[in-house]
């Protein structure tokens, strides 16, 4: 396939291609758009023990002054930054603004994305990919609708019939999020979305469901609160996040 300019030169795709290459253990989560010579994130899992690994072959790629890094305040999370284009890696399948929700289920790992049309596909399954992208936007999201992956969501998975709201992962991740009752409100409030074309009170009730989940449990609720006191400082002492020259990554990174 040929292709443009613009799309052989994009530092997103060529990390995707190095890592993929190297035989790294990770995925990626969500689309990544070929057409953007700057990429703002790009979403990735991969264990915690494959990121110094991964982190070397960046600055033998790129160059170590191109390639620093950071601890947000969200769990299970690290930031690399390589030049312009940001990481963005869980290193458990986690969920909620913090990461303060995290399952114990194996990573689902599958190297690289193929592209299609003007997209960088992953190539995690359908149902996990659906599953994962569904719960990220549920939980993690303040407003379904006003998430910047929502629209490309709604396009990929508008066809889709209710084989993916029932798939076997769907409904194992969704039963340890929320209980089988409230999964099933999910699930028919996402066959309803698909069928209304994902109006906006359909989609307000599904954002609904996600706030109910987090006050339900007191000790999630209780850590978030905490986390997000953590940010509000942190970002105030330091007016951002500071990000750090690569030989200051921990040798074991937990």
């Amino acid at each position: 396939m040929r292709m443009k300019a613009n799309e052989a030169n994009s530092p997103a795709r060529e990390i995707i291609e190095l890592l993929t290459e190297r035989q790294c253990r990770f995925s990626v989560l969500r689309p990544v758009p070929l057409r953007q010579e700057r990429v703002k994130d790009v979403d990735l899992l991969a264990p915690a023990d494959e990121l110094p690994r991964l982190l070397a072959l960046l600055a033998e790629h790129f160059g170590g002054r191109d390639i620093t890094w950071a601890r947000p305040v969200a769990r299970h999370t690290f930031w690399i930054q390589a030049r312009e284009t940001l990481l963005d890696i869980r290193t458990s399948l986690s969920f909620l603004p913090y990461k303060n929700l995290t399952l114990p289920l194996p990573l689902p790992l599958h190297p690289g994305c193929d592209p299609r049309d003007a997209w960088l596909m992953p190539r995690l399954p359908q149902d996990i990919l659906f599953t994962l992208w569904t719960f990220h936007l549920i939980l993690d999201k303040r407003t379904l609708r006003r998430s910047e992956s929502f629209h490309l969501y709604r396009a990929l998975f508008a066809r889709s019939g209710p084989d993916l709201i029932t798939s076997g992962y769907f409904r194992d991740t969704g039963m340890m999020i929320c209980g089988g009752k409230r999964l099933a409100a999910i699930q028919a409030l996402l066959d309803q979305a698909r069928r209304r074309g994902w109006d906006e009170a359909t989609c307000e009730r599904l954002s609904a469901q996600g706030r109910k989940i987090l006050i339900s449990r007191p000790v999630l609720l209780l850590t978030h609160a905490i986390l997000a006191c953590r940010w509000i400082l942190r970002h105030r002492i330091s007016h951002g996040q500071t990000f750090s020259p690569i030989t200051s990554f921990p040798r074991h990174p937990g």
